[in-house]
């Protein structure tokens, strides 16, 4: 494209947009080398529009829902929270169009009155109106196009029918609050009213009110994330689920995280990795609590970009896949329909495991995943598998380990200049049957984390 001007003469633009091929060809539509990157996760759900977006810097620039649909000429932006101004260019049906592609269903925050800025709206009528816009835009998810205008608006942009929507955050990280006992109630009874079926998750605990679901962030360095290993063994059982909607290593150093810019992490490294692995199938290993977990953040234009480090890097012409990004993967492709217990004559650390199966129908499809810190050693241990179903008498299995090659370094990273430092690698492994068990030996190599599965059938 080319413009020009005669001399002395300006032309200006509001908006320009060249864009390739978009992910399954939609109108204003994803990139599609990210977006497979993203459908290839396999993700399960999707938190939108994201954390500090929704919240905005101030309370003029939160995410309005309604200013992010209809014509992007029409859609005026605001100041964005973290780089530049936020076009909206991505809004709200956008996102839920993603969730669908990717075969997902969104969690779906809400604003709740509250700004990153630390400002409240306070407990009076001024409060009413954010209320009200969070009921409408439930009813532009979910509301019948026939019935209700806003359903009806969904259907004019394109979409008839409701979204699939099960989940709805009220708020964003509102620990950070003193104000959230009165706002959460508020929204909640409102938003319960008008969607009793809809379960809503709470951004922050608060005293004395026993909540149905909250959603928990955790940052830190390699040993904090060993260390959370077995946080949700001894958590109480009192009927909140759990959701780590934010979560990821951004340092060496577990102590100050934050406050240490010498040792923040510019991409995810492999000991990092290995580490929110560990915490994944410690999650995993309290299914009846823990209903999810996701690594934020997921994006980083490496030309405009303020938080480090993220699942996926990328510029105009590359995209780099984390070594985090490959865990995510090989725990998502690998989720827990059940998970079971495992006998062993050592305790957690370096090795860590759990065992679980993938589904409960024929064949009968298991997986351990196996998580292991040590210093470069190789561990070697023997495991026996009992196996229930003895009619089947055919066995496959297979491994996909995730670990450094010969001579790298235990923080090996990928990034935009080495795109495949570390990825999965899957093989065959020997496993035979004995009696009612399943018998192998294989070895751990240090600095790793292991999916082996096994198929009766």
């Amino acid at each position: 494209m080319e413009v020009t001007a005669d001399h002395d003469q300006y032309a200006w633009f509001n908006l320009i947009s060249l864009f390739p091929p978009t992910y399954k060809n939609r109108t204003n539509g994803l990139r599609k080398d990210l977006a497979e990157a993203l459908h290839d996760l396999r993700p399960k759900h999707i938190r939108i529009p994201g954390g500090s977006n929704l919240q905005g810097g101030d309370i003029s620039s939160r995410f309005n829902w309604t200013l992010s649909l209809g014509p992007l000429e029409k859609r005026p932006g605001r100041v964005g929270y973290w780089v530049g101004y936020q076009t909206e260019g991505l809004g709200l049906k956008e996102l839920l169009d993603m969730c669908e592609d990717f075969g997902a269903t969104p969690i779906l925050g809400v604003y709740d009155g509250y700004a990153a800025d630390d400002e409240s709206v306070p407990n009076t009528h001024q409060l009413d109106k954010y209320i009200q816009s969070a009921v409408d835009e439930l009813h532009f998810v979910l509301g019948d196009s026939q019935t209700n205008q806003w359903g009806q608006l969904r259907a004019e942009l394109g979409h008839p029918e409701p979204y699939k929507l099960e989940y709805v955050e009220i708020g964003n990280e509102d620990f950070t609050s003193t104000t959230y006992g009165y706002r959460w109630q508020r929204f909640y009874d409102a938003l319960k009213a008008a969607y009793l079926n809809v379960n809503y998750i709470a951004s922050s605990s608060i005293d004395r009110v026993n909540l149905p679901a909250v959603d928990v962030h955790d940052f830190s360095g390699p040993d904090f994330f060993y260390n959370l290993f077995d946080r949700y063994d001894n958590w109480p059982r009192n009927g909140t689920i759990i959701w780590e909607l934010e979560n990821g290593v951004i340092n060496t150093n577990s102590l100050e995280p934050f406050n240490t810019p010498e040792t923040r992490l510019p991409t995810p490294t492999l000991q990092g990795s290995i580490a929110e692995a560990v915490f994944l199938i410690g999650m995993q290993r309290n299914g009846d609590l823990v209903a999810g977990s996701s690594y934020a953040p997921y994006l980083a234009n490496n030309y405009s970009s303020q938080w480090t480090p993220n699942l996926i890097n990328f510029n105009i012409t590359h995209v780099a896949l984390s070594t985090s990004y490959y865990v995510q993967r090989m725990v998502s492709h690998a989720r827990a329909e059940k998970t079971h217990p495992v006998t062993s004559d050592t305790t957690f650390g370096p090795l860590y495991w759990i065992a679980n199966n993938e589904q409960a129908s024929v064949p009968v499809t298991g997986t351990i995943k196996v998580g292991a810190s040590g210093e470069g050693d190789d561990i070697l241990p023997r495991m026996n598998l009992t196996r229930r179903v003895n009619e089947r008498k055919k066995l496959q299995a297979e491994s996909t380990i995730l670990a450094a090659g010969l001579g790298q370094a235990y923080n090996v990273t990928n990034d935009l200049d080495y795109l495949d430092a570390v990825v999965p690698v899957t093989q065959e492994i020997t496993a035979s049957l004995e009696g009612s068990q399943i018998v192998f030996n294989f070895t751990v190599p240090g600095w790793s984390f292991g999916v082996y599965r096994f198929v009766l059938y």
